[in-house]
């Protein structure tokens, strides 16, 4: 079935949502994104029992939209660049670039427009630094790889072929620089063990010899990025 809109209003919130049908094998649930509240339930729910649900989660909803709101694409807002917040700032000219802590747009964009313009940012500052950090780790690693390209992936954070292409998203920007680089490092140490092999880990150890920990770091961000709707 096509996804219906209904309506739902109290204290806290006055919302329109999307209600969208699943297979009985999928999950139930109330998703916020890009400001949108989506409900996804089986065939035959009753509208009681949708207006129950978004009662209990309406605090939820409510803070997540405002979470989208501050986070979304538009002058004043924000996006995530090496771990921080960076202000989306409009300027005057044909200028895409990073300064300071923050993302320099051309100015009378609109939100489509405006969230291409941080995609540009993103390309074109990411992949200096992506192969800045490349270089530093392959000399100290002595592991080089023929290329190194940027994809549009949102659940992979690298890549590396048989051939030692590197592959990574610009998503991968978004994150601290501790995280970035042991990204890299993981990457680049399959240019040598392409498994997950103890071998592989005992050159990824070189130089990350703490990478338990921060695999475990990478993966809560990830989560974290996943509810925020930014992969």
């Amino acid at each position: 079935m096509r996804p219906t809109t209904g309506k739902f209003k109290n204290d806290l919130i006055d919302i329109i949502y999307e209600h969208r049908y699943i297979k009985w094998y999928d999950t139930s649930s109330i998703k916020v994104h890009k400001g949108k509240v989506i409900i996804s339930t089986y065939e035959g729910v009753s509208d009681e029992s949708i207006n129950t649900a978004l009662e209990n989660r309406a605090e939820w909803i409510k803070a997540r939209i405002q979470e989208q709101y501050d986070e979304g694409f538009r002058y004043g807002g924000s996006v995530l660049y090496r771990g921080q917040n960076f202000t989306i700032e409009g300027r005057e000219g044909n200028v895409f670039d990073v300064e300071g802590n923050s993302f320099i747009i051309p100015l009378g964009l609109n939100v489509i427009q405006i969230e291409e313009a941080c995609h540009q940012i993103y390309l074109k500052v990411g992949e200096k630094v992506l192969r800045e950090k490349v270089d530093k780790y392959s000399k100290i690693m002595n592991l080089y790889p023929t290329s190194i390209k940027m994809s549009e992936a949102r659940r992979k954070w690298g890549s590396c072929d048989y051939d030692a292409k590197l592959v990574f998203p610009w998503r991968l920007l978004m994150l601290e620089d501790k995280l970035i680089d042991y990204v890299i490092v993981h990457e680049l140490a399959h240019i040598k063990e392409m498994d997950h092999s103890k071998s592989f880990w005992d050159v990824v150890s070189q130089v990350f010899p703490d990478h338990r920990k921060i695999r475990k770091e990478l993966l809560i961000i990830q989560k974290d990025l996943i509810r925020r709707s930014l992969l």
